[in-house]
């Protein structure tokens, strides 16, 4: 995704493709660094009326995932449990590219964050834990990228799963 726009849906499809064939910690990595591009666009469109990427470069106030996720939060932009789980992916981020050892998605600690994801609960249901940390993950990308704000996450997220209830 170029860092200037949001990913076109020939990029989006790209980067779902390009997923796939990832080891667990490239997927980890590539759909981080999405969601933190992603939530710079999202600030940047919605609240900055100046383009400054030196807010958004290290060493800047807003150079870290971290610090985009706890403004954003702290300016109310995020709900609770979508500030929960992007700390989730956060953490989870970090102990994949900090990690020396072998680490996966059934690593017990990974699969516990994932375990804790408080939206897309109807994810549970897939057995697959990476599958559930790549659809909550790009189901948040698709939020921050694509919306206009007349609809919260948990609207979104209840629209989902209304729709997949009614295709069961």
């Amino acid at each position: 995704m170029n860092r200037t726009s949001t990913p076109t849906f020939v990029e989006f499809k790209n980067m779902i493709a390009t997923i796939s064939q990832e080891s667990d910690r490239g997927s980890v990595l590539i759909l981080s660094a999405w969601l933190d591009d992603g939530l710079s666009e999202f600030i940047k469109h919605h609240y900055i009326k100046n383009d400054n990427d030196k807010l958004f470069n290290y060493p800047g106030p807003l150079g870290s995932f971290s610090a985009k996720i706890m403004m954003a939060y702290s300016f109310g932009w995020l709900e609770d449990d979508f500030y929960s789980d992007l700390n989730l992916i956060r953490k989870i981020r970090n102990d994949f590219a900090h990690s020396r050892g072998k680490i996966t998605f059934e690593s017990e600690k990974i699969k516990d964050r994932i375990n804790e994801f408080k939206t897309l609960e109807f994810y549970l249901e897939i057995k697959s834990i990476r599958r559930r940390f790549e659809n909550t993950a790009t189901m948040m990308i698709l939020y921050l990228t694509e919306t206009d704000l007349s609809f919260t996450y948990s609207e979104i997220c209840e629209q989902m799963k209304n729709i997949r209830d009614a295709f069961q």
